[in-house]
């Protein structure tokens, strides 16, 4: 159980054994869709969401079979300090002339909300990102929406850092899409554990988006 006053977790073994350091997982549904089927609810969505949309483009690009130049790489601890981000961004692994967008989930805001649209992200809680890239992001944005309506967000989305900050400061051009996540980290109103979750419009935006930005990046 959690005890607020002492900020502590007591775990009780019921069968089997465990250690220090030894790793576990809250018991939480590994993935569902709410009841009015509107968000995807799982104990992790940050960032399986981000990888998910990573390949969703890719699936959508080949069956289109477009002319496109994109490389989606995917990065290992990131939640312990962006380490697998640091490491290719400082071996150069990338021109320096790739713009990087990073692709995450985000801690919804009261100025960010679920529902109202995948999310070019300004910033971080340590940076600000590239404003040429930002730009041309938002500029795609707009001419989705143009087209058939699409929504969208431009916001700062200070509640956590991503990798976008470590090819920042490697002097990569970066930016960043996300979208808004519930229940960041597992951490629920009023001191309770949940699992996290999406809106499924907006991760289905977001795909979108990204699709159309391999397209003019690509130009």
């Amino acid at each position: 159980w959690w005890d607020r006053r002492q900020r502590r977790i007591r775990l009780r073994v019921k069968s089997g054994f465990t250690r220090p350091g030894a790793f576990g997982m809250w018991k939480l549904s590994p993935l569902k869709l709410n009841r009015a089927r509107t968000h995807v609810v799982s104990r992790v969505c940050d960032d399986l969401a981000g990888c998910a949309a990573v390949l969703a483009m890719l699936a959508e690009l080949a069956g289109r079979r477009a002319k496109v130049r994109v490389t989606a790489l995917f990065t290992r601890r990131e939640e312990i300090g962006l380490e697998g981000a640091f490491e290719v961004a400082a071996e150069g692994a990338l021109p320096r002339s790739t713009p990087v967008i990073s692709i995450e989930t985000s801690k919804a805001l009261a100025s960010a909300p679920q529902g109202a649209g995948p999310i070019a992200r300004v910033g971080d809680r340590s940076s600000v990102f590239d404003p040429a890239v930002t730009q041309r992001l938002c500029v795609i944005a707009q001419a989705l929406q143009k087209k058939d309506g699409f929504r969208s967000q431009r916001k700062l989305m200070d509640g956590g850092t991503c990798e976008a900050t470590a090819y920042l400061e490697r002097g990569y051009r970066a930016g960043g899409l996300c979208v808004a996540l519930g229940n960041y980290h597992n951490c629920a109103p009023k001191g309770r554990i949940a699992a996290e979750n999406i809106h499924l419009d907006d991760w289905h935006g977001l795909v979108k988006w990204m699709v159309a930005t391999a397209r003019e990046f690509s130009k």
